[in-house]
C-alpha cells in the first residue's frame, strides 16, 4: 500500500524537488490530523523552534485551509520515547500517545533477531507479528558540550577553558583528579581547585548519554567497551564511577543542575547548554552565600585544540552560534528504509574534528493503518483524526525535515545545532519514497 500523501504530501514533494507523482485530492479537515512527537530532549528546541514553526508556515496553511492542525513535540528522553513504542517489550501510556518518536540513537537491529530493539517494535506494532516496521530519519546534528561549574575559590584564568580528551575520559572513568588536574594550572587557580568534581548524569536512558559514552570509548576502548556494547547499553544510566542523577532525566534539567551546582561537571547538547546560560566566557553568579564560575569547556582533539563546540566564529573570539559538527563524518548504513539499523551511526572522525558530535533521528511507523489494535486505538482518539490521517501527517513532516527548507542555516544554526551533512542528508531524503503508509 502506497503512502497517502494527498495535497500536503504533494506540496512537500514539490518543495523538496522529489520527482514522483502523488495524487492530490481536495483538502479537508479530515486530512489534516494533529500529531504529537515525543522523546529526545536534544531535539526539543529544534522541533519547537525550527522544524514545527517553519513546516506550518510553508506547508500546512496551504494544505489545510479550513483547519490548522497542532504539531507539537514533548521532550522526555530518547529512552523514554522508544519505551513508549514498546522497545522494552511493552507499550507506554503517554497521553496523547506519540505519533512519532525523537531519539539520538536509532533502534538497534537486526529486525529479525528476537529481542533486538527493532524486533520488539515490529512485534508490538504488528499484533504479535513482525509485519510492521519503523523508519529512522536523521534530522540534525548536535555537539555534546562539556559544561562546568567550578567550586568556590577556584578561579578561571582564561576565557577559554580547554580540557583534553584524556582528562575528560579519565574523570568519567574514576573521578580521582582535582579540578586543577582536570583543567590545568594555566586555566584555573585557587584553593577550591583542589577538590574533585561532582559528575552530573542523566536520570533516564538518553541518546546524548550514548553519544558521550561512545566518545569516551573512542578515547579509551579498553575500559569503556562494556558501556557501549549495544545501543541500549550505551544510552543507559550505568557508569564506571559514582555520578549524581538529577531532575526529570532531560538534558535541559541536567544542564540547569550543573549551572546551579558549584563543583559540578556535566554534559549536554549545545542547545540545552546555551539555553541554560552556559557560554565559553566564564560567568560569575551567586546562589545563597556561594559565588562561583560556570562555562563551557573546549575539548582538545588529537592533541590539538580544534575550537569550542560552536561552529563560528574562529577560535580566539567568543563563539556564539551553531554546533561545530560541519565536518563530522559518521558510520552510516546503506540507506534509509523501514527496519534499517541506524544505531551504529556514530562519529568516526572524532580525532580530527570537534570530537563529540551526534546525529538525532525521528521515527515513524511503516503502516499506521495496520498497527496492533491497542496502538491503532491510540490514534483514533483526540487530538488525532484516525491512523490514516496520522500516517499522512507524519509522512509529510518527516519527509520534509531533511529538505533544504528545513536544513537552512538560519534555523538550525541560530539555535545551536548543525544541519545534516550532504552525505547524511542524501540518505535522509530517501524518506520521501513512501515509507509512512496507511
Amino acid at each position: 500500500m502506497r503512502a497517502k500523501l494527498g495535497r500536503l504530501g504533494a506540496l512537500m514533494a514539490i518543495l523538496a524537488g522529489v520527482m514522483f507523482v502523488v495524487s492530490a485530492p481536495a483538502a479537508d479537515a479530515a486530512e489534516c490530523s494533529s500529531i504529537l512527537g515525543s522523546g529526545s530532549s536534544l531535539q526539543a528546541i529544534a522541533e519547537n523552534e525550527v522544524f514545527i514553526p517553519n513546516y506550518k508556515t510553508e506547508l500546512l496553511k496551504a494544505a489545510c485551509p479550513s483547519k490548522m492542525p497542532t504539531y507539537a513535540y514533548k521532550a522526555t528522553s530518547s529512552g523514554t520515547g522508544l519505551g513508549e513504542w514498546g522497545v522494552n517489550g511493552a507499550l507506554g501510556s503517554e497521553a496523547p500517545f506519540p505519533a512519532f518518536i525523537g531519539t539520538d540513537v536509532a533502534p538497534e537491529g537486526p529486525a529479525g533477531t528476537t529481542k533486538s530493539q527493532l524486533y520488539e517494535l515490529d512485534f508490538l506494532g504488528g499484533n504479535g507479528t513482525t509485519k510492521n516496521a519503523v523508519t529512522a530519519v536523521p534530522v540534525a546534528q548536535s555537539a555534546v558540550s562539556i559544561i562546568v561549574s567550578l567550586p568556590e575559590n577556584c578561579n578561571a584564568l582564561k576565557t577559554f577553558g580547554t580540557v583534553t580528551n584524556e582528562n575528560v575520559e579519565g574523570t568519567w572513568l574514576s573521578n580521582t583528579k582535582s579540578w586543577l588536574e582536570i583543567l590545568g594550572g594555566n586555566i584555573v587557580n585557587g584553593t577550591g581547585c583542589s577538590s574533585k568534581a561532582t559528575l552530573e548524569a542523566r536520570l533516564k536512558a538518553s541518546g546524548t548519554t550514548a553519544g558521550f559514552k561512545r566518545y569516551l570509548n573512542d578515547v579509551n576502548s579498553k575500559d569503556w567497551a562494556e558501556f557501549v556494547l549495544t545501543a541500549a547499553v550505551a544510552e543507559n544510566t550505568k557508569w564506571p564511577t559514582t555520578v549524581e542523577e538529577t531532575g526529570n532525566g532531560s538534558g535541559g534539567e541536567l544542564a540547569e543542575k550543573t549551572y546551579l551546582t558549584p563543583g559540578a561537571l556535566g554534559y549536554a547538547d549545545l542547545a540545552d547548554a546555551v539555553a541554560r546560560k552556559f557560554t565559553t566566557a566564564p560567568v560569575s553568579h551567586t546562589l545563597g552565600s556561594k559565588t562561583f564560575l560556570s562555562f563551557i569547556a573546549e575539548v582538545q582533539s588529537n592533541g590539538l585544540t580544534k575550537g569550542a563546540e560552536f561552529e563560528s566564529p574562529a577560535q580566539g573570539k567568543v563563539p556564539t552560534k551553531g554546533s561545530n559538527c560541519k565536518s563530522a563524518t559518521y558510520q552510516l548504513p546503506s540507506k534509509v528504509a523501514p527496519n534499517e539499523d541506524w544505531s551504529g551511526a556514530k562519529q568516526v572522525n572524532w580525532n580530527a574534528n570537534y570530537p563529540i558530535c551526534t546525529l538525532t533521528f525521528d521515527l515513524g511507523w511503516l503502516h499506521y493503518g495496520s498497527l496492533s489494535t491497542s496502538l491503532k486505538s491510540k490514534y483514533e482518539t483526540a487530538p488525532y483524526v484516525s491512523p490514516t490521517e496520522v500516517a499522512e501527517s507524519v509522512g509529510g513532516y518527516l519527509s520534509w525535515i531533511p529538505t533544504a527548507a528545513s536544513q537552512g542555516a538560519a534555523g538550525l544554526v541560530e539555535h545551536e545545532y548543525a544541519p545534516l551533512s550532504t552525505a547524511v542528508k542524501m540518505k535522509a531524503e530517501e524518506a520521501n519514497k513512501g515509507f509512512f503508509q496507511n
